[in-house]
């Protein structure tokens, strides 16, 4: 993020509007991964401002499909700018920054409860990433697309997304889904009724989140659903399970959920 921020400070001392606006999305986006959402949503309405200067209409789109970054309060005011921003990103046929933005505006209105609109701009996302074969997305389609399905209850079809994602994130040594994908299992177990084994998958979701904050989506499975196994758990079981698999690796913390995800597909 600091070299990012430093380049922000060179564009801007240039009069270079394009790549600030190209550097303040970039911050946005890490903003909003790192949890600061008023931040992420104040530095995405600033690149839209200057992109909307430049004559890119691929740099406006991209602007655009950021404006759904923040609160989730604000995703049916914010809407209309990310669609807009997919009929740009078709118009100028970019096919990797098309799937990327219908992920966001899937995952953004997952955050606000709105299920019915992810779930199509979810598919889709997921869709023209395997068109592309863009194996750096697509870790994080499948898991927003698995966490869709713990949210609606779709057990089977959240296992096999995740324990997709979390094979794809092996193979690449990406980690940033990681976290978001246990969580999602240890949902999905909880269902099933192993809250032994969702007590594992949770420690083993919060030894391996990169950023502090916990995501939205996280978040509300872990009061929704999560919560009531720990609370029966906790003077027994709880404690001791977490404890276990917050003290697995990356590698064992990705065998435990692909576990957790076959026990599912073989139960549900």
């Amino acid at each position: 993020m600091e070299h990012t921020r430093a380049a922000l400070r060179l564009f801007r001392a240039e009069g270079d509007n394009h790549g600030a606006s190209r550097a303040l999305v970039a911050l946005s986006i890490e903003a909003d991964q790192a949890g600061e959402r008023e931040t992420a949503a104040d530095l995405a309405r600033e690149a839209l401002e200057l992109a909307r200067t430049t004559d890119d209409d691929w740099l406006i789109a991209w602007a655009l499909s950021a404006q759904v970054l923040g609160s989730p309060e604000s995703f049916q005011e914010k809407r209309q700018l990310a669609e807009e921003a997919l009929t740009m990103l078709r118009r100028v046929g970019d096919r990797i920054q098309l799937s990327a933005a219908l992920s966001n505006l899937g995952y953004s209105a997952m955050m606000a409860g709105d299920f019915a609109t992810a779930a199509p701009l979810l598919d889709a996302a997921a869709a023209v990433d395997e068109e592309v074969q863009d194996a750096r997305l697509l870790p994080f389609h499948l898991v927003n697309r698995g966490l869709l399905h713990a949210f609606e209850g779709e057990d089977r079809q959240a296992a096999s997304d995740l324990a997709r994602a979390l094979v794809l994130c092996r193979e690449s040594g990406q980690a940033l889904p990681v976290s978001e994908g246990l969580t999602g299992l240890a949902a999905v177990t909880v269902r099933r009724g192993d809250s032994k084994l969702a007590a594992r998958l949770s420690g083993a979701a919060d030894a391996h989140r990169l950023f502090e904050a916990v995501s939205v989506p996280e978040r509300q499975l872990q009061e929704h659903v999560i919560a009531s196994a720990r609370a029966s758990g906790a003077e027994t079981y709880w404690q001791k399970e977490w404890t276990a698999g917050n003290s697995l690796t990356f590698d064992q913390a990705l065998s435990l959920g692909l576990d957790a995800a076959a026990v599912v597909s073989r139960t549900a």
